[in-house]
């Protein structure tokens, strides 16, 4: 409406087949998912056409609104693939081929989520991570598989999904559904994990498999969060499926990635000083 200060929310396209010189619509889509992401809006959907994007999908406080969330997620009917296998794993702590620090009310949806491997042992893979506090964010029905930490080192860690509510702000309402998390090496650390200041959750409907350490993960009092703050608490952990997950075959537990033969000491769902 001309002259009202509103902006109607608009459905955005991005293929890896567009330009990032186009209008970002379905003729004309974009080109990487950084920068179609970037021209997002509260209320705005991006639609991911099929294909392979290889880069990290990283957002710093992006946010949408409770009423007009922001929308990523795959072109019906369509699997885009992000996949880093051409990214060298970054220093400096967790990091996530999609990373999202300090954002609301985003959904990220229909994706699969892939191929990000190291064998340094002070780097810390992710599949998808999410950081910091923010409320409302929602991962649904994406595909993450083949994210390798592997070092032979055994206090090297990687994740498939790492939630670390880091402030004394929470993470708060976060719904993880329909997600398949797979073909993981995760080191001393977990498929999926809920860790420090994470409230309210619904981790629901996933499907957890193929892992060599423990497969949902809700943790408290590791100092991730501020004293008082530091643990998951007040959530649901319901009708999820969670099978071959096997610590022998982790390095961590004294096992080798091929012939096993570690201490088999890795749960399915562990409650880890959650709350």
């Amino acid at each position: 409406l001309a002259g009202s200060g509103w902006i109607s929310a608009a459905d955005r396209y991005v293929s890896p087949t567009g330009n990032n010189g186009n209008p970002g619509t379905e003729a004309q889509p974009w080109a990487t998912l950084t920068y179609a992401a970037g021209q997002l809006a509260a209320g705005d959907t991006l639609f991911a056409r099929s294909g392979t994007y290889s880069e990290r999908l990283v957002l710093t406080g992006k946010s949408g609104s409770l009423a007009q969330p922001i929308t990523i997620r795959n072109y019906p009917g369509e699997t885009p693939i992000i996949n880093g296998a051409a990214i060298t794993v970054p220093t400096g702590g967790r990091q996530g081929l999609v990373a999202f620090i300090n954002c609301s009310h985003l959904v990220f949806q229909g994706f699969e989520v892939t191929h990000f491997v190291t064998t340094a042992a002070d780097r810390i893979p992710i599949g998808v991570q999410i950081e910091g506090a923010g409320t409302g964010l929602q991962i649904l029905g994406n595909q993450v598989h083949h994210i390798w930490q592997s070092s032979t080192n055994g206090s090297a860690n990687g994740f498939g999904i790492a939630v670390y509510g880091t402030q004394t702000t929470p993470i708060l309402d976060l719904v993880l559904d329909g997600n398949e998390v797979y073909d993981l090496r995760t080191g001393q650390s977990e498929s999926v994990v809920l860790n420090g200041n994470v409230v309210g959750f619904e981790v629901t409907n996933n499907i957890v498999h193929d892992g060599n350490n423990i497969g949902i993960d809700f943790i408290g009092y590791e100092a991730s969060a501020p004293t008082g703050y530091d643990r998951a608490r007040d959530g649901i952990c319901r009708s999820n499926t969670v099978y071959n997950i096997d610590s022998a075959f982790n390095p961590g537990y004294s096992g080798n990635f091929v012939t096993g033969g570690g201490s088999q000491s890795a749960a399915g769902i562990y409650v880890d000083g959650g709350t």
